[in-house]
């Protein structure tokens, strides 16, 4: 389960405050967790995919893509459907 900081009045905090506080609110605020790696998209892609194959089996053809896509190709694509 991840924990939220809670925003304090200046919007800064150091490593001790957030470690010790157990009142966390807003999601994004961590900023080791504001970005996503080549492997978590590519494996989202493949989900979304594979879920798509359930109604639309040509949803094959952009699967068996994504296993030869570059980084950046993966990168767009998920910006494209929404993932990022």
């Amino acid at each position: 389960m991840t924990k939220k900081r809670k925003k304090n009045e200046k919007d800064l905090w150091d490593e001790e405050d957030y470690a010790e506080d157990e009142e966390w609110t807003e999601e994004g605020d961590d900023p080791e967790e504001d970005f996503v790696t080549v492997e978590y998209l590519r494996d989202r892609l493949e989900d979304y995919y594979g879920t798509a194959m359930q109604q639309f089996p040509m949803a094959v053809m952009d699967l068996g893509r994504v296993s030869h896509m570059s980084d950046k190709e993966i990168a767009a694509e998920a910006r494209k459907i929404g993932i990022i």
